[in-house]
């Protein structure tokens, strides 16, 4: 009765197939990683100006989307940058409606530019128009990924992939 089975020579072979069958596909995966985060961060942002936007127009009064940090009162608070967190508040009452805590650390929220971080807040009124018009690029040190949130006055967001510039 003849025993079958693998060689330890056919073995190895197969180990040494899949390491270089590995090593040639990671690259591509931490790239894939990284446009995934990059993406997120800005359907997360999408998501927090289209919740504002909605509040504003639902409570017919102004509702403020800002970057969020935390006092000595260990309250949060309007202020920092948008990639240390950001928030949704209602101007009136000052109440948090939703609060969206920091992301990776490598992701950076700057201007379309790519020259500053964003730290302005934006407000939309009882009819859904923003203050300002503005560019968001979201972007992760280390990677040429970039997607760019895009807000017009009339309130109404879009998301770009490569719209705006990141600095290393």
């Amino acid at each position: 009765m003849a025993i079958r089975g693998f060689t330890l020579i056919e073995l190895l072979c197969a180990v040494a197939l899949i390491s270089v069958l590995a090593s040639i596909s990671l690259p591509s995966l931490s790239g894939l990683f990284a446009r995934m985060q990059v993406q997120a961060e800005a359907h997360r942002l999408l998501a927090a100006v289209s919740l504002a936007r909605a509040s504003a127009m639902r409570r017919r009064e102004s509702v403020t989307l800002c970057p969020v940090m935390v006092g000595e009162d260990r309250n949060e608070h309007c202020g920092g940058r948008f990639d240390q967190g950001f928030g949704v508040m209602q101007v009136n009452g000052g109440e948090w409606l939703r609060l969206y805590s920091p992301g990776d650390t490598r992701i950076r929220i700057l201007n379309r530019g790519g020259s500053a971080p964003v730290t302005q807040a934006i407000t939309w009124d009882a009819h859904g128009f923003g203050s300002r018009n503005i560019t968001l690029s979201v972007c992760r040190l280390g990677s040429g990924e970039n997607w760019a949130l895009i807000l017009n006055r009339a309130g109404r967001p879009r998301l770009a992939r490569d719209w705006g510039t990141c600095s290393s």
